[in-house]
């Protein structure tokens, strides 16, 4: 979702350095992007390794949704081409589901503010699975919400981490980055890379 059809992670970027800030820590644009497509407790984990020490994951967390949710007060911007696709998609009749690592609430509170939850049968927030992605949990969480077998199902993902996840979960993968670049384990898994979604149609004879 974030970052693949939601123009967010720069936002996201931007409340992880303030909410870490305001408890001595520092979260470099090198450090967010192992945070990218990873919930929140495995973000706070990353940077808990970061800093070598204990860090008040509780307090962070807190300061980085209240700047997080100042900054979408205006709006929740959408990335080129989601809607194009989500409704080239609904009138292809394909299902669509959400496999995201964000709180499912939040999630669907954002696409909603977006206009794009109505597109989409289900939404698969993080913290219903047992393990985030890398993990296959969300992902097979999410083919089960449509009622499909994994390996009719496609997935497009921005993350590495989300790559793998649905790579391993045995979806094909269509990788189309945004702040990170595919890692050259997310390109193997990959069934394809493009640039942005605005390509998307054009894989399913649009």
């Amino acid at each position: 979702m974030d970052g693949l059809l939601l123009d967010t992670e720069r936002l996201s970027l931007r409340a992880w350095q303030a909410g870490a800030r305001r408890y001595g820590l520092e979260v470099s644009d090198a450090l967010f992007l192992d945070m990218i497509g990873r919930r929140n407790a495995d973000c706070l984990a990353v940077l808990r390794r970061h800093s070598g020490r204990e860090i008040p994951d509780a307090a962070i967390s807190a300061a980085m949704y209240a700047e997080y949710n100042r900054l979408l007060e205006k709006e929740v911007p959408v990335m080129a081409g989601a809607r194009e696709l989500m409704e080239f998609l609904r009138e292809k009749g394909i299902p669509l589901s959400v496999a995201t690592s964000t709180q499912e609430s939040l999630a669907r509170e954002k696409l909603s503010r977006a206009g794009l939850l109505p597109f989409f049968h289900s939404v698969t927030g993080g913290e219903s699975v047992a393990m985030g992605k890398p993990a296959p949990d969300i992902y097979i969480a999410a083919t089960q919400t449509l009622g499909l077998p994994p390996a009719v199902c496609v997935a497009f993902e921005d993350s590495p981490p989300g790559a793998l996840s649905a790579a391993a979960a045995g979806l094909r993968v269509v990788i189309v980055p945004d702040l990170k670049p595919p890692t050259p384990e997310a390109e193997r898994v990959a069934d394809m890379v493009i640039k942005s979604l605005c390509e998307a149609p054009a894989l399913f004879g649009g």
